[in-house]
């Protein structure tokens, strides 16, 4: 993991060009630098559709949500798997209603420090909400984040079409709220 990452990293500084070879129908993937070249020749469409949205800065990035404000945050669903929505919205005020924002605001902390031990991978079509305890969508008006959990740890960011393991800590936070 620790090897695939330096490797990662590397290849980020290198420059990339995605050809067709002179058949038409197998994608040629070349990356060259430092006077080494890299070709990835494969006829599976599908693995390098499942190959390209997976860049290095995504997974050397461990947080689960980067970009996440905890502040602005207006509105939060949690959909159990097998049970009703909870559904939480920020008042006119922009506070969260009394009764509600301790547990809340604790929550949204949580998910903003979330982060992953490894990411695993893009996020494939077999990989769907059934296999997953909850769902979790914030909501800022202006963006939306949705993530899927599982007690065992596995985290889906679907804006991200990134599946990892939450670490413990982010584990044991997230899962206790």
């Amino acid at each position: 993991s620790e090897r695939i990452a330096r490797l990662l990293e590397r290849l980020a500084k290198w420059p990339v060009s995605t050809e067709l070879t002179s058949t038409g129908d197998t994608p040629l993937v070349s990356v060259r630098g430092a006077g080494l070249r890299f070709e990835l020749r494969q006829a599976d469409p599908a693995m390098v559709e499942a190959l390209q949205p997976l860049r290095p800065h995504q997974l050397r990035e461990r947080l689960v949500l980067p970009e996440l404000q905890a502040d602005a945050v207006t509105d939060l669903i949690i959909q159990p798997r097998n049970g009703v929505p909870d559904l939480f919205s920020r008042q006119a005020d922009g506070d969260w209603p009394a009764d509600e924002a301790p547990v809340v605001n604790a929550f949204v902390r949580a998910l903003q420090r979330a982060a992953v031990s490894e990411w695993r991978g893009p996020l494939t079509k077999d990989l769907g909400p059934q296999d997953f305890d909850s769902t979790v969508t914030l909501s800022t008006g202006s963006d939306t984040w949705t993530i899927r959990l599982r007690q065992d740890g596995l985290v889906a960011v679907l804006e991200r079409s990134l599946v990892g393991v939450l670490d413990n800590r982010s584990r044991r936070e997230v899962m206790e709220q």
